[in-house]
C-alpha cells in the first residue's frame, strides 16, 4: 500500500484546503442561499458552478506552490495506476450494491421502484450520455482533484488511515451543507436526501475511497470513477428510503469486515 506514487507529502498543508476550498465553496454559495434564488437559472447556477470549482482550484494552487502538482496530475490521468481487479471495485461495487438492495426491498414486499422510476431510464441514448457527462463534470472530477488528490495524502502523512478517512469524511460533509438550503438544487436529482442517510453515507462511503487509494497508490482517476458509479448508479438505480437504509447497512457492514481483515493498514501511524 502507498499513499501516491511519486508524491512528496511532507510540505502538503490540509488545513490550509479545507480552509480555502471550504472557505471560498460557501462564499459562492451564500449568495443564491441568501437571495432565495432558484439555484438552476441564472445567475444562481453560476454560483454553483463558482463554488463547485473552488475545490479543484485549491487542491491545484496548493500542490503548484508545494511542487506536488505533476505528481497529482500523474495520479489524475495515469490508468496503470488501478490494479485490473481494482478497476471492478471502481467500477462495479456501488451498481452492484443498489442492485442488491432494490432487490431486497422487493424481496421484503416494500416499495421497489428501482429502475422503473429512475428519468434516464426513459432517455435516448444520447440523452443518457449527455446526462453522465453531465453527473461526472458536476461533481466526481473536480471534487476527487481535492478530496482525494490532495487531501487525502496530505492527511495520511499526518494520521492513520482511519483517523485519516473520518477527519476527511467530515469535511467532505461540511462542504456539502450548503445545497441543502438551495432552492431547487436536489428536485433535479428526485428530491433532497435524508440528511441522517445522506451525511451518514458520505463517511461511510470516505472509508471505500481511501480502500481504493491505499490499492491503486493513490489513483485520482479511481476516485473520480468511483465517485462517477456512485452518483450515477445512484440516479439510475432509484431506491425508495427503505432501500437506502438497506444499502447503507450493507455498505457499513462492509466498512467494517474492510477494516477488521487488515486493522494494522488503518491503525498503524505514518512512518516519520
Amino acid at each position: 500500500m502507498g499513499a501516491g506514487k511519486g508524491a512528496n507529502v511532507q510540505n502538503m498543508k490540509p488545513r490550509a484546503f479545507f480552509l480555502l476550498a471550504i472557505g471560498a465553496t460557501w462564499l459562492a454559495w451564500l449568495w443564491p442561499v441568501a437571495f432565495g434564488w432558484t439555484i438552476w437559472e441564472s445567475p444562481a447556477v453560476w454560483f454553483l458552478y463558482a463554488g463547485g470549482a473552488c475545490v479543484p482550484v485549491a487542491a491545484l494552487l496548493l500542490a503548484w506552490k508545494e511542487g506536488q502538482l505533476p505528481s497529482l496530475l500523474e495520479r489524475l490521468f495515469d490508468p496503470r495506476l488501478i490494479p485490473a481487479r481494482w478497476w471492478l471495485v471502481t467500477l462495479l461495487l456501488m451498481p452492484m450494491t443498489n442492485l442488491i438492495s432494490g432487490t431486497l426491498v422487493a424481496m421484503l414486499g416494500g416499495e421497489n421502484n428501482a429502475l422503473l422510476a429512475s428519468s434516464p431510464v426513459q432517455m435516448s441514448f444520447a440523452q443518457l450520455l449527455g446526462f453522465a457527462a453531465f453527473i461526472l463534470l458536476l461533481g466526481p472530477l473536480p471534487e476527487e482533484i481535492g478530496w482525494r488528490g490532495y487531501a487525502l495524502p496530505a492527511l495520511l502523512n499526518r494520521h492513520t488511515a482511519l483517523s485519516a478517512t473520518l477527519v476527511l469524511g467530515a469535511m467532505w460533509g461540511l462542504w456539502h451543507v450548503p445545497l441543502f438550503f438551495m432552492p431547487g438544487y436536489y428536485e433535479a436529482f428526485g428530491g433532497a436526501p435524508d440528511p441522517a442517510l445522506f451525511f451518514g453515507n458520505i463517511l461511510i462511503i470516505s472509508f471505500f475511497y481511501t480502500w481504493l487509494f491505499l490499492h491503486t497508490k493513490g489513483s485520482i482517476l479511481a476516485a473520480v470513477l468511483f465517485h462517477f458509479s456512485v452518483n450515477f448508479s445512484g440516479e439510475l438505480i432509484a431506491l425508495p428510503d427503505q432501500g437506502e437504509w438497506i444499502k447503507t447497512t450493507i455498505l457499513a457492514c462492509a466498512v467494517i469486515a474492510i477494516v477488521a481483515y487488515r486493522p494494522d493498514a488503518w491503525t498503524s501511524k505514518p512512518a516519520g
